[in-house]
């Protein structure tokens, strides 16, 4: 390595001191071993160490062990052996590993619920692909964010590309916005579905995922690609967004006949919501995870984002 060279306030190299020690350059191997380091922790591997970097080298070695040791704890509650075929998130990693034959096939990366909108931990089996979705909106958003503006202007709604129906899927009959008393939405007045019709403004994106559950969580597209660039990507009211939607339902779609590609994305630009049944229910697995190993040995660990950890630790350590 080559030693940096002192220079003083004008740029020119100044005259070594008694106390003057040449700093090595940091390059090579050191910035291939932040890099690693980066990677195993989550985060962009750009070899630079500050903000983030340094703030989980300096995470004491205790910690860590106490980490492996809840995640430890964690894996005796899940299944021993999993079904060769399946799809598992790992919340704190933001990311979704899809396995065929006990192999990992592809993975992507993820968008999960915020703090105060946790994604949960659970398992269920995937039975729908849905082209081009309806969003329905969830009554909390009706109340305080669309029934104040919708009872001073009914035709609001047209702006949002939203629609009120009575009833659900092929039978939904279009209700006059204007008809409604908006001043007096709640669960037991509103008797109707308000939702954002397919197209590029709505919050599922082209393609949702569904694993029926008294959660009402799923996965599903999202217009806002640019999130997935963010290296902490807790930004859903609880449901996953995808990065790859088209390549999962793809896949997901592989055998069954007449679904290939080309068909699922004509079927989304039709704009009209197509629920397509798998012909075999795939598990799907929501799991939280801060560390783990991976096949060539080394530890990964990522931030307790929703404090499962601490939590855990509390119980396990007292």
């Amino acid at each position: 390595m080559t030693p940096v060279q002192p220079v003083n306030n004008n740029g020119a190299a100044a005259a070594p001191t008694a106390n003057t020690s040449p700093a090595a350059v940091y390059e090579g191997e050191l910035v291939d071993a932040v890099k690693a380091f980066q990677t195993q922790n989550g985060l962009k591997p750009d070899g630079v160490v500050g903000g983030e970097t340094l703030r989980l080298l300096n995470v004491p070695l205790a910690d860590r062990i106490d980490q492996i040791m809840l995640n430890m704890e964690r894996w005796r509650w899940i299944p021993k052996r999993f079904e060769p075929d399946y799809l598992l998130v790992n919340i704190p990693d933001y990311k979704l590993h899809v396995i065929e034959d006990n192999k990992e096939v592809f993975n992507m990366r993820v968008i999960v619920g915020k703090t105060l909108n946790a994604t949960p931990v659970f398992s269920d089996k995937l039975e729908y692909v849905v082209l081009s979705p309806y969003w329905n909106v969830p009554m909390s958003i009706i109340q305080k964010e669309l029934a104040p503006k919708l009872a001073n202007d009914p035709s609001y709604l047209d702006h949002l590309d939203m629609e009120v129906v009575k009833g659900y899927g092929a039978k939904a009959v279009p209700v006059d916005p204007g008809s409604i008393d908006w001043t007096n939405v709640n669960e037991k007045t509103f008797k109707y579905t308000l939702r954002r019709r397919p197209g590029p403004k709505n919050d599922l994106g082209e393609v949702k995922f569904i694993f029926p559950n008294s959660d009402d969580i799923y996965l599903h597209d999202t217009p806002n690609d640019e999130l997935f660039n963010q290296t902490k990507r807790g930004f859903s009211h609880g449901c996953v967004r995808v990065e790859e939607p088209i390549k999962l339902a793809e896949y997901l779609l592989r055998n069954k006949p007449g679904w290939d590609r080309q068909t699922i994305t004509d079927t989304i630009q039709a704009r009209k919501e197509k629920y397509i049944t798998l012909n075999e229910k795939l598990p799907v697995y929501l799991v939280y995870f801060t560390a783990w190993v991976d096949e060539g040995g080394s530890v990964h660990f990522r931030d307790d984002i929703y404090g499962h950890d601490k939590v855990l630790a509390q119980q396990y350590f007292n």
